[in-house]
């Protein structure tokens, strides 16, 4: 019987990727074929490739870390400095902590600034993670940048970024002061709703704050009534020009 189970459950997680699969690969085509709107933005970020070589680039890519193995290394969080930047070898072993990954099988995927306090952060992250394991029996398996991204092949792995997003189940934003400034942060919730408009699911995005005390708290959370895209910060000067472009061809335009 336990066997029976096991097969049957791998089958129903099997159906569960496939579907967010065909409902990826449709959103995927709506922007790529779309000259205005969300989609047209969606499209100008993806630099027009083939939805079809994007899913399979990212099919091969897709991972996560289990809560389990991330609550012993709070150090991969907490360490000093930022992504940015940071000497590729010198973290290119992190990407062996976590283990590829079906679409629709990835919990939560941790949006944070690398620029905010990461004891705060982390912090944050553990109370979710320990009340997330309470209510569902089991530990939540994340997608985290700086293990989850091979860092060896950077590159390949942001252009899979929106697949990335639209594969997890939640976006579980963890917002300290400077989240609303980074430019990467904000590009990540745009594209998750965006992608997730086709599929059938409800877009479930959590807000946690990483903050002090009630005081800052009040602070983070009034960043996320006047900030804008323009006056968002980029480490990499090509990457704002390009997310710029992107969000200037939408209804909205860059404000």
């Amino acid at each position: 019987p336990r066997v029976d189970m096991q097969e049957n459950m791998g089958a129903i997680a099997h159906i569960v990727a496939s579907a967010r699969e065909r409902a990826i690969q449709q959103r995927l085509l709506a922007a790529v074929s779309s000259g205005t709107g969300a989609a047209a933005t969606l499209a100008a970020l993806l630099s027009q490739q083939d939805p079809n070589s994007i899913i399979a680039e990212t099919r091969g890519r897709f991972r996560c870390i289990s809560w389990t193995a991330l609550r012993a290394m709070p150090e991969i969080m907490c360490a000093p400095g930022t992504l940015d930047g940071q000497n590729t070898s010198s973290i290119a072993h992190l990407h062996a902590l976590s283990e590829p990954c079906e679409f629709g099988e990835c919990d939560a995927f941790v949006s944070h600034s690398w620029y905010d306090d990461a004891g705060l952060k982390w912090a944050a992250l553990h109370s979710w993670c320990e009340r997330f394991t309470a209510s569902q029996g089991r530990a939540p398996t994340l997608w985290l940048d700086k293990v989850c991204i091979d860092q060896t092949d950077i590159v390949k792995d942001l252009a899979c970024l929106p697949v990335f997003l639209a594969a997890c189940n939640t976006l579980l934003i963890i917002s300290g002061k400077t989240y609303t400034t980074r430019l990467w942060c904000v590009t990540e919730i745009f594209v998750y709703m965006c992608m997730r408009e086709a599929d059938g699911q409800t877009q479930n995005v959590g807000l946690l704050y990483a903050a002090l005390d009630l005081e800052e708290q009040s602070a983070v959370r009034m960043s996320w009534f006047n900030f804008t895209s323009a006056a968002c910060n980029c480490f990499n000067e090509d990457d704002k020009h390009k997310i710029m472009g992107a969000i200037s061809q939408s209804p909205g335009g860059i404000s």
